[in-house]
This record gives structure tokens, C-alpha cells and sequence, in this order.
């Protein structure tokens, strides 16, 4: 648990919602969670077998896991727009997505076949990111109040 001006950080969803705080409190308290909150990077399947269904999926998981206050997931399925946008090569993501992993505290692996994914445990294994593939085990890992 991270204290700062009496406020919890771990579930700043309470503490936000507290009727004496003006809008400008509300909001210098949403920023400095999110930047003491861990970050946990999503780890899930992308291309197989189908890229929107599995962008939602981790979206969902991503969302459920933001709203609860007690991290800041990292959800790198979000490039997709990037690359409808300015097109680049699958391995200019490959690097993009391990280096955007490595300044995560953790790492959730979504279950699904994906050569990507896979590729970012070994690589989190290398840097000591902890890492997580059951929603209860990451819950009980944030709750303990890590120390990042």
C-alpha cells in the first residue's frame, strides 16, 4: 500500500470518488497513481486466430483490471491503430513491444498460442519481471503491496 497526502494509492478508485476533493485534487491524485501504481504489461495473443477478437479480449481484461485501482496495465494490442495508421514490419513491434514490456513490474500472460507472447516471457524471465497466468495469482502479487 502506497500512502501520499493521507490518500491510498492501491485503490484510488475510493478515493477519487471522495466529495470534498475539488475536480483539480481529483485529478493530481488520478496522476500520481498512475505513476506509483505497478504497471502490469498484458501478454496475450494477437495475430491467431483473429486480431480483433483477440484485441478485445485483452482489452476487456485490461480495462477490468485499470478500473479496479490497483494497477496501471500496459496493453500493447493498442498498436494496432498505430499500424493501420503508418504500417511497419511484424518485427519493428516484436522490439517495440519487448521494450515497452521491460518498464513494466509485472507481466500477465493471457492464455492463447502466440510465438509473441512467448517470446515476451522468456524475455521477462531475463530481466527478473515477474510473471503471472491466473487474474487471482496477479490479484494476490498487487494486493501484497510490491514494492516497484
Amino acid at each position: 500500500m502506497i500512502e501520499k497526502s493521507g490518500y491510498t494509492i492501491r485503490n484510488y478508485s475510493e478515493d477519487i470518488s471522495d466529495p470534498n476533493l475539488s475536480e483539480d485534487e481529483r485529478s493530481g491524485l488520478r496522476m500520481l497513481a498512475h505513476l506509483l501504481l505497478p504497471h502490469v504489461y498484458i501478454s496475450a495473443p494477437y495475430a491467431f486466430p483473429d486480431p480483433i477478437e483477440n484485441t478485445n479480449k485483452a482489452i476487456r481484461i485490461a480495462d477490468d483490471l485499470y478500473t479496479s485501482g490497483v494497477c496501471m496495465p500496459i496493453l500493447p494490442h493498442l498498436t494496432m491503430l498505430w499500424n493501420t495508421v503508418i504500417p511497419h514490419e511484424p518485427a519493428f513491434w516484436s522490439e517495440y513491444c519487448l521494450l515497452m514490456m521491460r518498464r513494466c513490474d509485472a507481466l500477465l500472460r493471457i492464455d492463447g498460442l502466440s510465438q509473441g507472447a512467448d517470446r515476451e516471457i522468456v524475455e521477462a524471465k531475463k530481466v527478473g519481471i515477474p510473471i503471472f497466468y491466473y487474474l487471482d495469482d496477479l490479484s494476490n502479487w498487487l494486493e501484497s503491496g510490491p514494492d516497484v
